[in-house]
């Protein structure tokens, strides 16, 4: 039976959510990296004046973010054309300026149109509808766990009773009092009355929770080994944003996923809590 010695680190946000994978498949998460374009399948436009553009431009109606649907790469590249072809036809003196993924398609009123070719990147798909938390599939069966957070910084606790917690103080007068609202978290991620929202299973005994933007490919391999266990230490890890990451072991088996946030007046903030329910030797 494995023992559970508990751990503490921190890992810094500075937008977007956080994930948990198991080691083998957060060696294949490529946050922000540009996927390859033969991966790119929708025409992702926005604009003030989108009902003035085709019908078929504006598919979920004249406002709002539009995605259209491509069986490939080629037929994305016409659909561009396509569009761009009518705002300058229609409006002359339009200017097309591209700045890394996206162009932005200015008429001479000053108005914009904004196009993308999506995905630009796994985290990209991995934060499309993204309710609080949720379990995103990559690179086919490889898997992670999706946790909402705002920019700050994260506590990642490994507790003696076997359960990862991730607890996100959002707002505080001071250090102590911010300290005591992690503890409360605590107490409220083991209460044991709170609404399941969806299992993960742990696989192997090492684990990597980070902020989902940053990449594998971004901090040496050597960093990554599966040495970890529930009785040693967690490691931090170092991305070129900080200390966006922590490696550490947790017992094999499957957990079940439980959010909750508080708001007593004088803090305020969320927690993620993964708590072994069927355990693996």
């Amino acid at each position: 039976m494995n023992v559970v010695t508990p751990w503490r680190g921190s890992i810094s946000c500075e937008g977007g959510p956080v994930i948990v994978a198991n080691l083998a498949d957060f060696l294949h998460w490529r946050g922000t990296d540009p996927l390859p374009d033969a991966e790119r399948r929708e025409l992702h436009l926005w604009s003030l004046f989108t009902a003035e553009l085709p019908a078929h431009f504006h598919p979920n109606g004249p406002n709002g973010h539009q995605f259209i649907p491509a069986p490939d790469y080629a037929t994305l590249e016409a659909m561009r054309d396509e569009l761009f072809s009518f705002v300058t036809d229609r409006w002359p003196g339009t200017t097309i300026t591209r700045k890394f993924e996206r162009w932005v398609v200015r008429r001479p009123d000053g108005a914009a149109l904004n196009v993308v070719f999506d995905p630009t990147s796994e985290y990209d798909r991995c934060i499309r509808d993204l309710p609080v938390v949720k379990l995103h599939a990559f690179e086919g069966d490889r898997r992670c766990l999706v946790w909402s957070v705002v920019p700050g910084v994260v506590h990642v606790l490994r507790l003696a009773a076997g359960q990862l917690l991730l607890v996100q103080v959002e707002y505080a007068d001071d250090d102590e009092q911010a300290e005591a609202a992690v503890q409360r978290a605590i107490e409220q991620a083991q209460t044991g009355d709170n609404v399941d929202e969806m299992s993960f299973v742990i696989e192997q005994s090492t684990i990597v929770v980070a902020w989902a933007p940053v990449s594998a490919g971004d901090i040496a391999r050597e960093r990554l080994s599966d040495e970890c266990s529930a009785t040693s230490p967690g490691v931090p890890l170092e991305f070129a944003t900080g200390e966006a990451g922590a490696l550490l072991g947790m017992p094999l088996g499957t957990y079940t996923v439980t959010t909750g946030m508080w708001d007593d007046g004088r803090t305020g903030g969320g927690w993620c809590a993964l708590t072994l329910r069927d355990r693996r030797e």
